[in-house]
């Protein structure tokens, strides 16, 4: 009898190095599409309280604006009941959307009501705003400054605005 040499087949499957390299790399692979999600909704939030922080800065210029706008039709001086929040006295004025006055003294944030508006009633936002205004020395118009500040994950941040508001009636 011959002798038959038999070659053993190999059976076809994984080891156990390629299987734990497969893992890793699949690990790693979802590690980083966690971290790319959360870095990126992270964003979204700082994007969306820039946008909002923005508005309010624009809304208080458009509300001094309207007390220039009444004092015109009141037949008041241009500017009176602005100038009390000049920055140089230290006299940062604080508004609301329903309000047709600057008043002084700043306290606190403003809050958001229940139709989501911001103004000083209701729930405590984290935005707070801040209103100075400064008469050029011609006094051909003022220089309405809008700050509007805020805390994200222990970070503040800040957007201010400026217009010059003149008297062009």
């Amino acid at each position: 009898m011959a002798k038959t040499i038999q070659k053993k087949e190999r059976k076809k499957g994984f080891s156990i190095l390629e299987l734990l390299i497969t893992i890793f790399v699949v690990s790693v692979g979802i590690v980083g599409v966690f971290g790319l999600t959360q870095n990126t909704l992270s964003a979204a939030l700082a994007t969306r309280s820039r946008v909002v922080a923005a508005y309010l800065a624009q809304e208080g210029i458009e509300l001094t604006k309207n007390i220039r706008d009444n004092n015109w039709i009141d037949g008041k001086e241009w500017k009176e009941g602005m100038l009390q929040c000049s920055e140089s006295l230290g006299n940062g004025c604080k508004i609301s959307y329903d309000s047709s006055e600057l008043s002084t003294g700043i306290t606190g944030n403003l809050r958001v009501n229940g139709n989501g508006f911001y103004g000083y009633s209701g729930e405590e936002s984290k935005f707070k705003r801040v209103i100075f205004i400064e008469e050029n020395i011609s006094e051909e118009y003022v220089e309405v400054k809008v700050n509007v500040s805020w805390e994200e994950k222990g970070k503040p941040y800040d957007i201010t605005a400026v217009e010059h508001l003149y008297n062009w009636k």
